[in-house]
């Protein structure tokens, strides 16, 4: 299969990616990079840790309070030389005094070396935060990954004091049951600041595939265009977990989560959408410390609309504005990445008409909505 490439420095719905380094060796089978011919293949260097972090400060996207999100097309802690890219460019990221935040996903065992750099990266005021993408699948759908050396991870970083957050993502069904959902969420509630759901994607060309694991994906409606795929069981056990973990945060928003963990108001604009007040269980002080970020937020003018939308290379697009809802809409086709950078420039929620182009999958910034999956009962 020919390998696909994503750009270095690119917009995703909620970071700034930041991707050098492309290519998994392991081969988990929900992942997108089975269909780029980018599983089970040694990571490939795109840019050395100089040359991206030029990339980064020159991209139509940089901002210095965007989130960035380093390594997605990869799992950077699996290689010794994928390892030194990321302790090269945290470095460079200090000396250059970065203020973005920077966070880092691994299903991989975090070596003391990289603990180290990114300890050191945080004393020197990058603030680094660590996913733990951990789901309780077996070998056969997460394959070449170490579940044991991947639960060391939750105690180790939090002896270091370097923040986490649990990434349950994605589930099948075989891990939507009542056993494997506590036992994980016992480990996450113990080590982390709060966990982040995501349901599975599926593209069209990976749906015949992924139905071999999870058969109802093959002709249910809806399955390609959803902002992700859950299990019912899995989607009712998060929204109204067992009472004992009623103070734990569980977000279904990665913006939410890091707004949280961050302790600041959420930057895509989602308080008061269905995704704050009925997926989201978010603490009482955190819906109040958004509500009063949105109070102050300067009026959303037209002006400052063109201003932003020039930048990311978009001239005499025609929008509305709703200054009272703080929505827009822009009557062309614009792609995801760009709408993500747009809202999370104004605060407001942006809608277009959707990029046939578009290279990025269906987003709840684009307006997608999640989908539920019972089981057949043959």
């Amino acid at each position: 299969m020919e390998r696909e490439w994503t750009p270095v420095i690119d917009q995703h719905a909620t970071c700034i990616a930041v991707n050098p380094l492309q290519g998994c060796p392991k081969a988990c089978v929900y992942c997108f990079l089975n269909e780029r011919g980018l599983t089970n293949v040694r990571p490939q260097e795109i840019a050395n840790p100089e040359a991206t972090l030029r990339q980064l400060l020159a991209s139509r996207f940089y901002e210095s309070h965007r989130v960035l999100a380093l390594y997605t097309w990869t799992d950077v802690m699996v290689s010794e030389e994928s390892r030194q890219h990321l302790i090269g460019l945290l470095k460079l990221m200090r000396q250059a005094r970065l203020p973005n935040v920077v966070t880092l996903i691994t299903k991989a065992y975090i070596t003391d070396r990289v603990l180290d750099a990114i300890a050191r990266a945080r004393e020197d005021g990058i603030r680094v935060i660590v996913y733990l993408s951990y789901s309780g699948m077996g070998p056969e759908i997460e394959r070449g990954v170490s579940h044991a050396r991947l639960r060391q991870n939750f105690a180790r970083l939090q002896d270091r004091s370097i923040p986490i957050i649990h990434y349950w993502r994605p589930v099948f069904p075989e891990s939507a049951v009542l056993e494997t959902m506590t036992h994980v969420l016992d480990l996450a509630v113990k080590h982390a600041h709060c966990s982040i759901v995501a349901g599975l994607k599926v593209e069209q060309k990976a749906r015949v595939r992924l139905a071999q694991y999870w058969p109802e994906l093959l002709d249910h409606p809806g399955v390609e265009t959803a902002e992700g795929v859950y299990p019912a069981e899995f989607w009712k056990f998060v929204l109204t977990p067992p009472a004992r973990y009623s103070d734990y945060p569980i977000y279904h928003s990665n913006s939410c989560a890091l707004a949280y963990v961050l302790q600041r108001e959420e930057h895509l604009a989602l308080f008061g959408t269905p995704v704050c007040t009925v997926r989201n269980r978010c603490p009482f002080e955190q819906r109040q410390r958004c509500q009063v970020g949105i109070r102050n937020l300067p009026p959303l003018q037209r002006d400052t609309v063109a201003e932003h939308l020039k930048k990311l290379g978009y001239v005499d697009v025609i929008f509305d504005i709703d200054v009272d809802t703080r929505t827009m809409h822009l009557a062309a086709p614009i792609p995801t990445n760009v709408l993500s950078a747009l809202t999370q420039s104004l605060g407001a929620r942006v809608s277009a008409l959707r990029d046939p182009n578009d290279s990025y999958w269906n987003s709840g910034i684009a307006g997608a909505q999640p989908l539920v999956l019972h089981r057949r009962l043959d």
